[in-house]
């Protein structure tokens, strides 16, 4: 057997986060005495940057850690909010203390002004240090820092200015998400270094920066059903040796569009062949029945067919398996997970695109080399390659378009929104903003359409219910007239019985 550590998954991400934070501020606060305690705290920002709170001579006081929000610096934060906890008992605290704790050292402290060069390799020694438990901190870095980079290794040995600024500033396109990430950027870079002589600067090219959100389109089921059995045909002239590969590219096309997955997920799934099983929180891949009910039973513990009856997510192959659950395994953005299959005509069991999509076969997707390996700018191979046969052919919409078409279907289903969130790998939140703002006009008219049928007949059996207990009311004053009637008659009979 294979095991998985789950870390007590299925979950979506960031579901755990906020009770891990209060778990860990209890145990912080049986450490601290007569209030002499670090706390942990999370801004309510895109990043969620992490920082330890305390209350020093009197006043509250609130500390950076330079830590983005996820569970191993989570653990780091517990770990150095522990150490301010003693610091604060013991009396012996300095903000000194902590710049040197976070590897932070003072600009004021420098013998010389630093050069551009050198404060660029400073903070990027530093980013790249607070983050290594990330899984993709190079394609982060250059989506935030990449004008920034190459604009203060160009001035090398002069020190940042003002116009610096303004030309790192003014290398991306006002108005756009970029120059919000970039401005964004520059900010904790100068901050790092607590230089705040541009600070007025920046704040006008904040003001000035309203990007607006960009339209994906989001096609309806009835077009992902259309490209699917037309999208993927051979062209009259082509060559018959690429007719295979097209069966493998509409393979993944039906995968993405029935459970709404990432492209590098579908080279992560767990139990297309074999089965799952949970078991103390961890995943068990299962390799083979009769060795797992032999090991099982060595040890005294439950057999592999009463197990199954509780815990066994079945093989998409099972003969008998009627939910298509999908288990997602661990190398993926959101971890283990499993999720649900949706159509228009319902989800698990009544999802009837499994079949349509011809999706009981072996895993059968696309010959990619190495394609959970990353390119230069961080992206899988599968999902690169995966975008660029949806741009050749001209479906009219990107792969990703069919994640956010799976999430409308299953709020038109009224799917469970805590399912629904899971199945995606999202929380409820984001799932419920992000995602259904891409929602088409046409669509959102649709779906209104949709619930006033849903409510007429509701309606309709609402009034058959109504004309069906007057009915009944009706029957039933009948027949207590008809009682008291029989009553009457039978005290007659009676009393003529008794003369």
């Amino acid at each position: 057997m294979k095991n998985f550590p789950s870390e007590q998954l299925p979950n979506d991400g960031g579901y755990h986060l906020p009770r891990l934070i209060d778990e860990a501020n209890e145990r912080l606060k049986q450490i601290g005495k007569h209030g002499k305690r670090a706390t942990i705290k999370v801004a309510p920002k895109p990043s969620k940057p992490i920082s330890a709170q305390f209350s020093l001579h009197g006043k509250q006081t609130q500390r950076g850690l330079n830590l983005s929000l996820n569970r191993a610096n989570l653990i780091k934060a517990e770990e150095i909010c522990t150490l301010i906890t003693s610091q604060l008992v013991a009396n012996s605290y300095s903000d000194d203390w902590l710049d040197s704790l976070l590897g932070k050292e003072k600009p004021i402290e420098q013998e010389k002004e630093l050069s551009c060069k050198e404060m660029l390799e400073i903070y990027k020694k530093h980013y790249f240090k607070q983050r290594e438990e990330n899984k993709s901190p190079k394609g982060t870095w250059d989506n935030t820092y990449r004008h920034t980079e190459k604009i203060l290794n160009s001035y090398h040995d002069k020190p940042i200015s003002l116009q610096i600024v303004r030309e790192i500033i003014d290398s991306t396109k006002n108005n756009t998400p970029t120059r919000k990430k970039h401005l964004n950027g520059l900010v904790n870079l100068l901050s790092y270094f607590e230089n705040t002589d541009f600070k007025q600067a920046i704040k006008r090219y904040k003001k000035e920066n309203k990007p607006e959100a960009r339209k994906k389109y989001i096609p309806s089921d009835h077009e992902i059903f259309y490209n699917y059995q037309f999208g993927f045909k051979r062209k009259k002239h082509g060559a018959v040796k690429y007719a295979d590969n097209r069966l493998c590219w509409q393979f993944l096309y039906g995968l993405l569009a029935v459970y709404g997955i990432r492209i590098h997920e579908a080279w992560n799934i767990a139990n297309w062949d074999k089965p799952v099983i949970f078991k103390d929180g961890d995943w068990i891949a299962i390799a083979d029945d009769t060795e797992d009910i032999e090991s099982e039973n060595e040890n005294g513990k439950l057999s592999y067919h009463q197990i199954k009856k509780k815990t066994v997510i079945p093989a998409i192959l099972d003969p008998n398996n009627q939910d298509y659950l999908l288990c997602i395994g661990h190398e993926t953005k959101t971890g283990y997970r499993i999720a649900i299959p949706i159509c228009p005509s319902g989800h698990s069991r009544n999802c009837k695109w499994i079949k349509d999509f011809n999706l009981i076969q072996p895993l059968n997707l696309p010959d990619i080399k190495n394609p959970l390996d990353k390119n230069s700018s961080e992206c899988r191979k599968c999902t690169a390659t995966t975008t660029r046969w949806f741009h050749r052919h001209k479906y009219g919409f990107s792969p990703h378009a069919l994640r956010h078409a799976y999430n409308i279907r299953g709020h038109k289903l009224d799917v469970n929104q805590k399912a629904l969130a899971n199945s995606l790998g999202h929380t409820i939140a984001v799932n419920n903003s992000i995602y259904l703002k891409h929602e088409g006009y046409e669509s959102k008219i649709q779906g209104l359409k949709n619930e006033i049928e849903r409510d007429n007949a509701n309606r309709n059996k609402l009034e058959e219910l109504r004309l069906k207990l007057e009915k009944l009311e009706d029957e039933n004053r009948y027949l207590k007239a008809e009682n008291e009637h029989l009553k009457t008659e039978l005290k007659m009979y009676e009393a003529l019985k008794g003369k």
